[in-house]
């Protein structure tokens, strides 16, 4: 098994391991509220996604992994945004032109 088919397994099994044990976290606290820096001078707010299945990724633009992941984020999304599921992409760069140019790239 190839980095890359290593790396979408562990991202899937994570998701199922999410899913399976939802309804005992449907209990727990809900996530602490934040605001970060989005794309375009907006800003993203955990509380904007009130109801929907968030999944949380974090990447930088000197990550292979993260770079073959992008695609498959946006068929996940794509394939579950009417089940109220959203991805919200935090990046780790130190330099923002960094993630930019990375952007431009991997949309």
């Amino acid at each position: 098994m190839n980095h890359s088919t290593l790396t979408r397994w562990t991202l899937i099994s994570n998701l199922v391991l999410f899913s399976l044990f939802s309804p005992a976290l449907s209990s727990a606290e809900p996530a602490k509220d934040f605001s970060l820096p989005g794309v375009d001078n907006t800003t993203v707010n955990l509380k904007d996604f009130h109801g929907k299945v968030v999944y949380l990724d974090f990447w930088a633009s000197w990550c292979g992994p993260c770079r073959k992941s992008f695609p498959w984020m946006d068929d996940l999304q794509a394939r579950y945004l009417e089940q109220d599921f959203m991805i919200v992409a935090v990046n780790l760069d130190s330099s923002m032109e960094d993630a930019e140019d990375f952007l431009l790239d991997n949309p």
